[in-house]
């Protein structure tokens, strides 16, 4: 046996804790490294002490180089370092909290719709001067000063806090502009992106050499962050650098070994922990604060000191945003809402059932329709993403994105359709994205009677690269070119693609609007550059769906439905719903089921209030060496999920149909269980349309974190995993295999009722029984809603209501041996017409 030396072990601890060092510094470290060399002067004239009145609520405190704003509605906190109104400070007197820099990027951050981070600091500033302050009573407050660095160009900058121009209370506006840069003349769409090799030297014009804005501020060292856009693995952000890039999420994300193998192997596929297919620069914290960036270039939130937050933004010429302040978390997501935009009621036929997804051709989706109507199954709408037919090739079963009803693939379309519809307004959806694939090429081509590539082509209605060419791009086997929603012209073509094709070719009820990530940097637009671009695709894509809906009139714009999975800033204001992406059938909380409540609670938090999951999870793998197929007990734990997470109950068959996985219709036990937790779901109908009308009418989200009603709890702050339907009904869901007990968190200050055992609870943390059949559900003592929780637990049969708010009928769920379960129906603008 060989002993190491003292010298050999000393010489191994050193190394490692080197190692350690370079990873993940420690915070002093990296603190040392962030301010070093770095200065804030102050010219004589402003070495004062004043307050500033901006706006309405807004005191800006300037001391001798230390900035602060003050607002009187921040609610009041006992834990914070920082005085209790203080929403924005800057970090430290003697160091700037204003900087530019210069980056360049080894190769375009989005390659088929991955996001690679790859940039590089060339040199930043390093000093800040203010030289003036120019203040406006209750209208504005400016600094004027110069960025340097050695060797470096020096700019003069303009920092300005303004009031709303709206005159809306809570909102306070700030802008960055560098250079000779005024109000009219910082639109910097037109920024060139560099890349390593390319960079040059110093520009004539100084202030386009940094293409880099930071804004550096304090933070208190407890203080938690959420939002910032949908995150699916992390809750608080704070301690992360959180990107603000839209992409896709990837497979895996952070799960070993697949995301090792896929990053490596097929190219970034397996992506990490924040790639998402919403992001957003707007956030909330604990401490009542909120803020957002204006724009739709690239961000990042550094949140990895304790103590600082460093907002960046890739831009020559500017940065702007919008300080929030509320009394409390729910009416600060409302004041967030007044910027992304709300979202609407879905029609009520969203309500009554479940969408069921099914592929397969017209013989197999008519086989399985029949099984589940056998089994009183409460079918809304059967989801067919294939009816433009499918391709097999070397990535498998993939469809083709052409977009007309494949009638060799669905002979009978037409009179399934007719069938479904007669026999009780049951819905066909399909499936659209915004890519387009030759179906004439000489090596892949298929039956069709449009070939919308080569007219996109023809017209200009794609997407080009520097030199005007239609730009394509690959997911998998598939090259495809992608439509400029940007484009009004194209915007006209594609829109009547969607009316003639699918509203009236198809009789769709309604559809996937798939993706919306993976616009290049390089692209070129007829909105703009693709860096300028990419995160506001999915806003044109989304209001594409919208205009056209709207423009099919009739019956078609009040009941058909789109569903998107992209997002930026103002997305939700033309978005109908959302979905939050493709889970992996798993049970983990990198990529499977764990991952839907952090995304749709982010979300929720900023703008996205009516979300819902696909049930069951999307993403299979059926490899020699890696296989990932859909359990049973995670089926009908999700299923339990979807019936109360979300504003549409639609389940997915997976990204492969012929699996081992399970399956929605696969037996009598589990129909049974479909079935049931499908009426469950239409019985909160009721429930569920005051939400939305909430939604519409205010911004707040239909599923919740608890902090929203309970921001004095501190534990409310740190779940993430169970969530609040509406400010009435908590549900914390199973989410691990085996498992038939739960320990949850009930917030205190109320009493809640377990609506399967009746059972009263008051706050705090106990374990419950949670057998299949039997995810934990509370209603809070005292709601209007009482009797229609409580009758949640018995059998149902139909009856129809009238929802005299909107005027219409609709057909939910409604329990026999509860009957005055109507008196109470009755009270929230809801009543009975007739037994059916």
């Amino acid at each position: 046996m060989v002993v190491p030396s003292s010298t050999a072990t000393a010489a191994v601890l050193v190394l490692a804790i080197a190692v350690a060092l370079v990873i993940e510094p420690p915070v002093f470290l990296r603190r040392w490294w962030l301010e070093w060399g770095l200065s804030l002067e102050v010219s004589t004239e402003c070495q004062t002490t004043e307050h500033y009145a901006v706006g309405t609520g807004f005191d800006v405190f300037w001391d001798k180089g230390a900035l602060s704003v003050l607002s009187s509605s921040l609610p009041q906190s006992s834990s914070s370092a920082s005085p209790n109104n203080t929403l924005w400070h800057s970090y430290a007197r003697e160091k700037p909290f204003i900087l530019a820099a210069r980056a360049v990027l080894k190769h375009d951050p989005i390659q088929d719709g991955h996001y690679f981070l790859n940039q590089g600091i060339r040199g930043q500033t390093t000093r800040q001067t203010v030289e003036s302050l120019l203040y406006e009573p209750n209208v504005s407050l400016t600094l004027l000063g110069t960025l340097d660095r050695p060797g470096g160009p020096s700019i003069p900058y303009r920092f300005t806090l303004s009031a709303d121009k709206a005159c809306t209370d809570g909102k306070l506006h700030f802008a960055i502009l560098l250079g000779e840069t005024d109000e009219s003349q910082d639109d910097d769409s037109d920024d060139e992106i560099v890349y390593a090799g390319k960079d040059g030297p110093i520009p004539s014009n100084k202030a386009a050499y940094y293409n880099r804005v930071w804004l550096r501020y304090g933070s208190d060292k407890e203080e938690a962050f959420f939002g910032f856009g949908q995150h699916y693995s992390r809750w608080n952000l704070k301690g992360h650098l959180v990107p603000v890039i839209i992409s896709e999420q990837g497979v895996g994300r952070g799960l070993q070994p697949a995301t090792f193998a896929l990053n490596t192997f097929l190219h970034g596929v397996g992506s990490a922990w924040h790639t998402t297919y919403v992001a957003k620069p707007m956030y909330l914290t604990s401490r009542g604060r909120a803020l957002s960036l204006v724009g739709p270039k690239v961000s990042f939130f550094d949140l990895t000191l304790p103590d600082i937050v460093t907002a960046e933004y890739w831009s020559c010429r500017s940065m702007r945003g919008i300080l929030y302040s509320a009394a409390s978390p729910l009416e600060t997501v409302a004041l967030l809402s007044t910027e992304t935009g709300r979202m609407q009621p879905l029609p009520a036929w969203t309500q009554r059932g479940v969408v069921v997804g099914l592929e397969g051709g017209s013989e197999e989706v008519e086989r399985i329709t029949a099984r589940l109507e056998a089994h009183q199954v409460p079918l809304v709408a059967v989801w067919l993403q294939d009816w433009v037919g499918t391709r097999q090739d070397w990535d498998g079963t993939r469809l083709i994105w052409n977009w007309e009803v494949n009638r060799g693939y669905y002979p009978r379309w037409d009179s399934f359709r007719q069938r479904l519809e007669a026999s009780g307004g049951v819905k066909v959806l399909t499936y659209i994205n915004p890519f387009l694939v030759d179906v004439a090429a000489a090596n892949k081509s298929f039956p069709h009677t449009r070939n919308l590539f080569a007219e996109a082509v023809e017209h200009g209605h794609l997407i080009k690269d520097a030199a005007g060419q239609p730009l394509l791009a690959k997911s998998g086997s598939i090259e495809f070119g992608t439509i400029d929603a940007s484009s009004p012209e194209t915007r006209a073509w594609f829109k009547t693609v969607i009316k003639t094709a699918m509203i009236e070719g198809a009789g769709a009820g309604g559809w996937m609007a798939d993706f919306g990530e993976y616009v290049p940097f390089n692209a070129r637009l007829h909105g703009g550059r693709g860096n300028a671009m990419h995160n506001a695709f999915p806003d044109y894509w989304a209001s594409l769906q919208r205009e056209a809906i709207a423009e099919a009139g009739g019956e078609a714009a009040e009941e058909v439905v789109a569903f998107v999975r992209s997002g930026y800033m103002k997305t939700p204001g033309f978005a109908q719903l959302y979905w939050v992406g493709d889970q992996l059938v798993t049970w983990d909380g990198h990529d499977g089921i764990k991952t839907v409540l952090p995304a749709m609670l982010s979300g929720g938090l900023v703008g996205h209030s009516l979300t819902h999951s696909d049930v069951g999870g999307y993403t299979m793998i059926d490899h020699p060496v890696l296989k990932f197929f859909r359990p049973r007990e995670l089926l009908f734990r999700w299923v339990e999920l979807g019936a109360f997470a979300g504003v549409l109950f639609r389940t997915h068959l997976g990204s492969f149909m012929h699996t081992p996985s399970a399956q929605v219709w696969d037996d009598a036990e589990t129909m049974a269980h479909f079935a049931r937790f499908g009426r469950i779901f239409a019985h909160l109908a009721p429930y569920r349309s005051v939400l939305m009308e909430e939604a519409a009418s205010k911004g707040y989200p239909v599923v919740r974190p608890l902090f929203l009603h309970y921001p004095g709890d501190a534990s409310a702050y740190r779940i993430s995993q169970q969530f609040l339907l509406g400010p009435d009904l908590l549900v914390a869901p199973v989410l691990n295999p085996g498992q038939e007990t739960l320990r949850l968190y009930l917030p205190g200050g109320d009493r809640w009722r377990h609506v399967w055992t009746g059972h009263i609870y008051e706050g705090g943390w106990l374990t419950v029984s949670a057998p299949m059949g039997e995810i934990p559900v509370f209603s809070r003592q005292g709601t209007p809603f009482a009797e229609l929780f409580d009758s949640l637990k018995e059998g149902g049969c139909e009856i129809m209501w009238e929802n005299t708010s909107i005027g219409e009928e609709s057909r939910v769920i409604c329990f026999p041996s509860r009957c005055d379960l109507c008196l109470s129906v009755v009270r929230h603008e809801i009543k009975p017409v007739k037994s059916v």
